[in-house]
């Protein structure tokens, strides 16, 4: 015989699936709500990591044109204006640094641009250009495009400075005109030639070339002189050793003192 159930206990088993019921739907809600907003925050993620990329690019592509081409691997002068990516022939020596694959010069030019400019590492080895007004003469050459010092087997055509001489700020207009008269102020013997620093009748300086003869002579330091010039071959190279390259330059290849209280002239034997 069966037995018949409650009413009651009925009445509490409907109402506990109901309430089953209901909680599984309401969580199944919650569940889908989850993966709904997941999937939108992974697409909202998605959309402005591309927006930000393109962004980035624009800025990149903007930045690439604006940029002045000063040359690979040299410090960019943030001070740097309109045109210092032409490469300056004269200029006052700021800065002299070795690096790992050439030297590197900043020359600022006669209109205060600066320029940092490639140079051979016998440039680096002078440092007597430093902070001194120069001319410089650039060459294309085959230099290192490694990361570092060490060899990689990769060049690169790059037009340096090769040759760099010093030019005398001091000196005023019309000094590039050679004195024939003058005081004696400084001879150096040098890896070329001998240098006289002449200082003419109006007091303007002269740095001109001489034979090594003169320098061997320094009773004419401080002493006024008239001097004879003549066009001799001399030395190209980039050190006193020989390279086989010589140039015509119009030297002083004698030289006489004046006797300033007499007028009188006293040649040298």
């Amino acid at each position: 015989m069966k037995k018949s159930i409650s009413p009651i206990a009925l009445i509490f088993s409907c109402v506990s699936l109901i309430a089953c019921t209901t909680a599984l739907k309401d969580t199944l809600k919650e569940e889908a709500s989850a993966v709904v907003t997941q999937n939108q925050m992974k697409t909202a993620l998605v959309v402005a990591s591309e927006q930000q990329n393109k962004q980035a690019s624009y800025l990149q592509s903007e930045t690439q044109e604006k940029k002045e081409p000063v040359g690979k691997n040299l410090d960019n002068n943030k001070n740097t204006k309109k045109g210092a990516n032409q490469q300056p022939t004269e200029g006052k020596v700021k800065k002299i640094v070795n690096g790992d694959l050439m030297c590197y010069v900043t020359l600022v030019d006669n209109k205060g641009i600066e320029h940092n400019v490639g140079a051979s590492f016998e440039i680096c080895d002078e440092k007597k250009f430093l902070n001194k007004k120069v001319r410089v003469v650039y060459q294309v050459k085959s230099v290192n495009d490694c990361q570092s010092a060490e060899p990689c087997g990769k060049t690169r055509k790059q037009s340096i400075i090769t040759k760099m001489e010093v030019v005398n700020e001091s000196s005023k207009k019309g000094t590039n005109q050679q004195p024939t008269e003058g005081k004696v102020k400084k001879i150096v013997n040098g890896d070329l030639m001998c240098y006289v620093t002449l200082v003419d009748n109006k007091g303007i300086e002269h740095n001109v070339g001489a034979s090594f003869e003169i320098c061997d002579e320094k009773k004419f330091l401080n002493k006024k002189v008239r001097v004879v010039y003549q066009v001799e071959s001399v030395n190209d190279c980039q050190s006193i050793e020989p390279c086989g390259k010589t140039r015509k330059q119009s030297i002083i290849t004698k030289m006489e003192v004046v006797n300033e209280s007499s007028k009188k002239k006293i040649r040298t034997p």
